[in-house]
């Protein structure tokens, strides 16, 4: 079995001349990439106020307490397949879950345009983007923004005023 340095340096030899053979490999990374992260985040919001772990217990649905299984944590096209609802209870999923996984998706596709298609920065952009969605929905929801989630987006703003200097005059950051 690989190991993690292994496989890391298998990615940088292979995305590279993937995103020049097929142009529509970095749209679909970013596209892939945002989804998997607005997931992460929906579930967040969700944990984060109500003091709960974000890595344990497995997702679940907060009315049947039924484990999710693949098919129900397939970013965004769970949501429409299942028609925004439990597939074992029924019970209706907000949209709020699918709107943040489409912002994030959004930023991700953003920061990819907003970098030229690369960069080591290209994603920091868009979680910038999700991690201020996330504090700003807590704070309006449940007037709560936590130091962690503030702080991630802290480092985030910082890594990208030190890589992109001209993105961060005009972000305000100098």
């Amino acid at each position: 079995m690989p190991d993690s340095q292994t496989i890391l340096a298998a990615l940088k030899c292979i995305v590279p001349h993937m995103a020049e053979v097929h142009p529509w490999f970095m749209p679909l990374m970013a596209v892939v990439v945002g989804a998997v992260f607005g997931s992460y985040l929906t579930c967040a919001l969700y944990r984060v106020p109500r003091g709960l772990s974000l890595w344990h217990p497995p997702s679940y649905c907060p009315s049947c307490k039924n484990t999710l299984k693949i098919p129900d944590l397939v970013p965004v096209l769970s949501w429409l397949f299942f028609r925004g609802k439990c597939r074992q209870c029924g019970v209706k999923i907000p949209f709020k879950y699918l709107s943040i996984e489409l912002l994030s998706i959004g930023a991700a596709l953003f920061s990819l345009a907003v970098s030229h298609g690369g960069g080591s920065f290209v994603f920091a952009y868009g979680a910038m983007v999700s991690f201020g969605a996330v504090v700003f929905l807590l704070a309006v929801h449940h007037q709560y923004a936590p130091k962690s989630v503030a702080f991630g987006l802290l480092c985030l703003g910082l890594y990208v005023a030190f890589q992109q200097p001209l993105f961060a005059c005009s972000a305000g950051f100098y």
